[in-house]
């Protein structure tokens, strides 16, 4: 390909140059040789970004051309009106489409906070009837027993030590 022919666009795309010239034939600058709508057609549904410039006055033409394209197209294709509408219903249907997400979520949180609630009254119920221990109970697990000084050992291992 060559790289002189393949301008950047505003949005640092590359775009593939094709000129028309006087006698209103397309020149594509890439292939290097002349070309037709068709081909060009077949280009952006291949996914090029394509660029139409007059040859004599480096005039933009690409829109114009692009609306050639769209208004050549077979009967079992969009007409060109539902292209041009197309935006807008996608830009509804994403707008429905976040409302219900919405409405979802709101219902998820409301569940949340239903659960939230009853476990909390479950864990107060729980500590409200569970019966109270004994005082005796309590104090023998805080009481524990002191170990003996270490002088008050058997006599036979203590006096074993001493000697």
């Amino acid at each position: 390909m060559n790289a002189a022919a393949m301008p950047v666009s505003d949005d640092g795309a590359t775009e593939r140059l094709i000129r028309r010239y006087a006698n209103r034939k397309l020149y594509d600058t890439v292939e290097r040789r002349f070309t037709s709508l068709r081909q060009i057609e077949r280009l952006i549904r291949d996914g090029e970004n394509i660029r139409v410039e007059d040859h004599e006055t480096g005039a933009d033409m690409t829109a114009h051309f692009l609306g050639r394209v769209l208004s050549n197209r077979d009967s079992t294709d969009l007409p060109l009106a539902e292209l041009i509408r197309m935006p807008n219903r996608i830009a509804r249907i994403v707008v429905e489409d976040r409302h219900e997400q919405q409405d979802e979520l709101r219902d998820l949180r409301a569940q949340i906070d239903e659960l939230t609630r009853v476990v909390s009254a479950l864990i107060s119920d729980a500590d409200t009837t569970r019966p109270a221990k004994p005082a005796a109970d309590r104090d023998q697990k805080d009481h524990v027993s002191p170990k003996p000084p270490p002088d008050a050992r058997k006599g036979s291992d203590a006096q074993n030590v001493d000697q």
